[in-house]
C-alpha cells in the first residue's frame, strides 16, 4: 500500500491524506450533525437517542446521512487544502 503512493511528490500525498480525513471525519460525525440540527430547530425537548431510534425506525439508517454528499464534495478539496497549507508552513518555518 504505501509502497504504490511512494511514487507520488509529497505534496500529493498531502492533499489525498487531507481529503480523505475529511471524506472520513464527516462520514463518521454526520448522523450526530444531522441529529443537532434536528434539536436545534424542534421545539420538543427530546434526546439525541430518542430521536435516533425514532428517525430510524420510521425513515431507516439512510436518514442520518441526509446531506452527506454535499459535505464530502466540499471536505475533500477543504480539507486537502488545509493539509496542503499546514505541511508547506511547517516546513518554511
Amino acid at each position: 500500500y504505501s509502497e504504490r503512493f511512494s511514487t507520488l511528490p509529497k505534496e500529493m500525498r498531502y492533499v489525498v491524506a487531507g481529503g480523505c480525513a475529511g471524506v472520513a471525519g464527516w462520514v463518521v460525525s454526520m448522523p450526530f450533525d444531522v441529529l443537532k440540527s434536528i434539536i436545534q430547530t424542534s421545539s420538543k425537548n427530546k434526546s439525541m437517542s430518542e430521536l435516533a431510534r425514532f428517525h430510524v425506525a420510521n425513515e431507516g439508517v439512510p436518514f442520518l446521512f441526509k446531506g452527506l454528499g454535499v459535505c464530502i464534495i466540499r471536505a475533500f478539496p477543504a480539507n486537502a487544502a488545509l493539509f496542503l497549507g499546514y505541511e508547506i508552513a511547517k516546513q518554511n518555518l
